[in-house]
């Protein structure tokens, strides 16, 4: 029995969907109906932290409390060194000062000398 106009319809408008998503990236709003799309806002929650970067801290983050979606937007992190910052915070502890940042591995000296004031190794 072939399928009805309907749900054909519905078939093609989330196959658009999905080439939406897959060219704009995940998150996107859905331009073919005027609902929310059905992929999670992955970058919400990285959002809604606002005590990591604090005005008391100078807008610093903190090293030990940050997520990996804030670690990667640091200049020179990507998605591999924030893993490794997590790793490291993981296996050796709490950050006691942000110059420990070169005992991680992939984080060389000019990289850390750019962070170095966008940073603070909080409590």
């Amino acid at each position: 029995m072939p399928p009805s106009t309907d749900k054909l319809g519905r078939l093609i408008r989330y196959a658009l969907g999905l080439l939406c998503a897959a060219a704009l990236g995940v998150g996107v709003v859905c331009l073919i109906e005027s609902r929310p799309s059905p992929f999670p806002d992955y970058n919400a929650a990285a959002r809604a932290v606002p005590s990591i970067v604090s005005d008391r801290t100078g807008g610093r983050l903190d090293l030990n409390a940050a997520n990996a979606a804030l670690l990667d937007d640091l200049p020179g992190i990507g998605s591999a060194l924030a893993l490794r910052i997590i790793e490291y915070r993981s296996l050796v502890g709490s950050f006691t000062d942000e110059r420990e940042l070169n005992r991680v591995n992939g984080i060389g000296v000019k990289t850390s000398e750019k962070i170095y004031p966008l940073v603070y190794a909080g409590e």
